[in-house]
């Protein structure tokens, strides 16, 4: 396919649904003219527009499969703005149109075509589906992928789904490399995803392939939100540069094979020259000792040369030859290299990356320790060494299955126990540039840093900057760790629960509150099967999040093995919750009238129930089960499965899915189908093999979108656990409350990257109890922000949508005036700030109304009475909202108002 002007154009390819909804998009003949009318018009001018703006000394060409729906909807708006495109078919036109089922869009791609600046009927090869060949034509000339796609993969051939995968990595979706990549290799590229709803399944799901950047792509995640995605494909390696990478990769034998075969030829070459020479020259001496010799022996007794023997006859200096010094100096320097080769083979990998280490790593290059080696600490393992980083693991098991694998991935695995402080010392875990503590115990956890802090102090010389990532589930222990550490000015430590992550992730990226949808629903419905780590996470940040304002409900069902031990346990981790499970269970510090009144605001809205876990399908299927009470039309439903075995949870829901699907294809008599949406936690340590199974559930229940999550070689990247991307958020909220709202500082003149920065310096001097408050507030900053959007107008929801820079200010503008107008919103952040005081084991400091009043003063001005309520988990604002002191109402104000600034800081514009 051909282009013209290729080089003065921004390229951007097309993909989308054609089931697209009929008020976003209808085509209309009116008499000899064809009118299209629909709500995604709007959405992609002002995308386009947008693009225009970024780009004026480029023109715009779009390349279109001109389908049904979404292509031609594209097209035609491209011709509204004067922007060329190029139609790219599979048939001939009127085959094609052969396929058409409305007659409306069939006269449209007539004119469409008509008006197009070129027509190209894509060749196929034999045995090729003629979808996928457009697709992969359209993806591979693309400087940018336009998609107006509901983020389901369904695993159709030449879909939407397989467009987008095949712009972004150059493959098909079956992990196939597809021909002529090489034709168009782009180092930015950039997919523009509408999250667009289709007939089949009216309810998109934003999908971010860089998890890590989430707060910056996701400002709501709503039907019609434009999210950005930026990237690039991997450069394909030529036979030149893979046979070239093979010579000079350690592993594959450069220096083992490669240079040891160079040295042996150069010094038999050279030899061989240098005694011919000689010889030559020798031969006409007087009393000549040294006859004339072929080339062929003089080849041969250059093989002494190799060995250090001596040489092949007696040396006249007369006769003396260059070459033939150079051959001897040749075959001393292969010797002594090729016995070094000998000596490092029989020292052992492990051995010989402990000496390669220590003789170069030391001083050229910084390495990472990993403490322990287990599934997660692997993934991490693995990930560095694809990053051809240095990698040391300490692990005193020889038997472990991770022990030799990690050795083959190129580590130094040292098999002593990392608890022992001095195998700490021996391996130099001062001089790592991080250090990786992902243990299953966290009291080894624990044990182990603080192993490391002692040491550190007795040496008083600790002069490399380092970081150290732990991992603990417990929050207790972290808020441990956080105190009794030393504060070492060198020393870095972020404590994670990687379970806690993987379900803020989940519920930041898919929310529960999809009111947006069916505005008319006022329950949000969850379903969790399985209760192990993940489960419990899920079902906390559930209760820390499920806070919607205009009376939403959220009802939680959890389904347990052991339903009732698991809800006594959970009742008495969470004794604020004891009235959701037993409604006559009010614990004695709420048995007043201030907290009863407290409880009753912040959970009576929520419902929790445990079940046992159907151990059948004729139990899980059966009309009984509370799932299918909330599957009903415009219900709202998220289901979670998270047994710990991956193919449980892989097993639990194929039984479920075929039901589901049918459900969803039931007659709706004008009502909206259920938004229901599933979960499957999957594990499996081969992300094609979980991107795999996640398609095959869709294909089965085209229907019912099915995301796999959870996969630990995502979650467990260096990438993952460096990037602080889930705390970005949460980094600006605390100084936006330290500066602007104490200190009444402004940050309108200031350069966001500067705001960002030191926000991450603000961050490190933050108690972990303050760390987590401010992550549940930025979490939950999404929530409200989707509830200001029900209040906006179809055209403010089209300019203010997009995740552009040009459009930045739009966003922070709307949220501005949203979220100041509406004053629901700051009283909803005191309902979350309270629940989650609660869930952590806070309890209100007065009984009585009466008291507040007298209260304000004394806590603002008696420090020593603030700081032993505080010691006993006591607060003065936890009273219901109405009897907050007017300066916190003030305080919650401001801070919400603020959600508009941190958005425009992570778009990079503040003004």
């Amino acid at each position: 396919m051909h282009i013209k002007h290729k080089n003065n154009s921004l390229i951007l390819g097309i993909t989308g649904h054609r089931d697209l909804l009929e008020k976003d998009w209808k085509v209309i003949i009116n008499g000899d003219k064809v009118e299209v009318a629909g709500e995604l018009l709007g959405y992609v001018k002002a995308k386009l527009q947008a693009l225009e703006q970024e780009t004026p000394h480029k023109r715009l060409l779009l390349l279109s499969g001109m389908a049904e729906g979404a292509d031609l909807l594209l097209c035609y708006v491209a011709r509204q703005l004067k922007i060329e495109y190029i139609a790219v078919l599979p048939f001939a036109p009127e085959e094609y149109l052969s396929q058409f089922e409305s007659e409306p869009q069939k006269q449209l791609f007539r004119e469409l075509l008509q008006t197009a600046e070129a027509v190209e009927v894509v060749a196929q090869s034999e045995g090729q589906d003629p979808y996928r060949a457009v697709g992969w034509e359209i993806a591979r000339h693309s400087d940018e992928l336009i998609a107006l796609w509901n983020g389901v993969d369904t695993g159709l051939t030449g879909g939407t789904w397989e467009v987008v995968t095949m712009a972004r990595t150059g493959k098909d979706a079956d992990g196939r490399r597809l021909s002529c990549l090489r034709d168009k290799h782009r180092q930015v590229f950039r997919l523009h995803h509408l999250l667009t709803p289709r007939q089949k399944n009216p309810y998109p799901i934003p999908r971010f392939f860089d998890t890590t950047s989430i707060n910056a792509l996701l400002p709501l995640g709503t039907a019609y939100s434009w999210i950005t995605l930026t990237g690039g494909i991997p450069k394909e390696l030529s036979w030149w540069g893979k046979t070239w990478r093979w010579f000079v990769e350690y592993r594959y034998g450069f220096f083992k094979y490669f240079m040891t075969l160079l040295l042996f030829t150069a010094t038999i070459i050279v030899g061989g020259i240098g005694i011919h020479s000689y010889a030559e020259h020798a031969a006409h001496l007087p009393n000549a000792t040294v006859h004339h010799i072929p080339w062929w022996e003089a080849f041969y007794k250059a093989i002494k040369f190799s060995a250090i023997f001596p040489p092949p006859f007696d040396y006249e200096a007369s006769a003396y030859s260059p070459t033939y010094v150079w051959g001897k100096v040749l075959g001393l320097i292969f010797f002594m290299y090729s016995a070094s080769v000998a000596v490092v083979l029989l020292m052992g990998d492990t051995a010989r990356r402990v000496v390669v280490r220590w003789l170069f790593g030391r001083v050229f290059r910084p390495f990472n320790l990993i403490l322990g080696l287990n599934e997660k600490s692997f993934d991490v393992l693995t990930d560095l060494r694809l990053r051809r980083e240095w990698v040391v693991a300490l692990e005193h098991d020889h038997d472990s299955p991770y022990y030799e694998d990690s050795q083959q991935q190129g580590a130094i695995v040292i098999g002593d126990e990392p608890q022992v402080p001095v195998k700490l010392k021996d391996v130099g875990f001062q001089r790592a540039k991080e250090v990786y503590i992902l243990g299953d115990d966290d009291s080894e956890n624990l044990h182990l840093v603080q192993q490391m802090d002692r040491l550190l102090v007795e040496r008083q010389n600790h002069s490399s900057q380092s970081t150290w990532y732990v991992q603990v589930q417990d929050a207790g222990k972290r808020q441990f760790l956080n105190k009794f550490t030393h504060k070492l000015p060198n020393v870095s430590i972020y404590s994670f629960n990687l379970y806690e992550n993987i379900a803020r992730r989940l519920l930041i990226q898919y929310p529960i509150d999809r009111f947006y949808h069916n505005p008319s629903n006022d329950t949000s419905h969850v379903f969790i099967f399985g209760f192990g780590n993940l489960g419990h996470e899920i079902l906390r940040n559930c209760l820390k999040m499920g806070h919607f304002g205009k009376g939403r409900k959220l009802a939680v069902h959890v389904f347990a093995e052991d339903a009732t031990d698991k809800q006594a346990t959970f009742a008495a981790m969470n004794p604020c919750l004891a009235a959701l499970i037993a409604p006559d269970a009010i614990p004695a510090a709420f048995d007043n009238v201030l907290g009863r009144e407290l409880l009753d605001e912040v959970f009576g809205h929520i419902s929790l129930h445990f079940h046992k876990l159907p151990q059948n399908d004729f139990s899980l299927l059966h009309d009984t089960q509370p799932l299918y009470d909330a599957l009903r039309p415009e219900g709202i439903v998220s289901i979670y499965f998270t047994l710990e075995d991956e193919f449980a949870s892989a097993a639990h829901l194929s039984s479920l899915l075929e039901r589901l699907n049918a459900l969803q294809q039931q007659p709706l008599n004008g009502q909206n189908r259920c938004d229901v949406q599933v979960f499957c936690y999957y594990n499996f340590p081969n992300e094609a093999e979980t991107a795999l199974v996640e398609r095959r559930f869709n294909e089965l229940a085209p229907h019912v979108p099915v995301v796999c999550f959870g996969n630990f070689l995502n979650e467990c990247s260096a990438r993952s656990i460096r990037d602080r991307a889930l705390d970005q958020l949460p980094q600006l909220a605390a100084l936006y409350y330290d500066e602007v709202i104490d200190k009444q500082q402004s940050w309108e003149v200031e350069a966001p990257a500067d705001i960002i920065e030191r926000a991450k310096v603000n961050w490190r001097s933050k108690k972990e109890m303050d760390k987590e408050s401010n992550r549940l507030f930025a979490d939950h900053a999404f929530v409200k922000m989707r509830l200001v959007w029900e209040t906006m107008t179809l055209e403010e929801k089209q300019r203010a949508t997009d995740t552009t820079t040009s459009i930045a200010q739009e966003l922070r503008e709307w949220l501005q005036k949203g979220l100041k107008d509406y004053q629901e919103v700051a009283n909803l952040e005191h309902r979350r700030w309270c629940a989650e005081k609660l869930l952590d084991g806070w309890i209100p400091l007065l009984n009585d109304p009466a008291e507040i009043a007298g209260s304000v003063q004394h806590w603002k001005n008696d420090k020593p009475f603030k700081t032993l309520a505080r010691s006993q988990k006591q607060h003065l604002d936890l009273v219901p909202t109405a009897r907050l002191a007017q300066i916190e109402v003030a305080k919650d104000t401001k801070l919400i108002e603020g959600i508009a600034a941190f958005i425009g800081v992570l778009r990079g514009k503040l003004g």
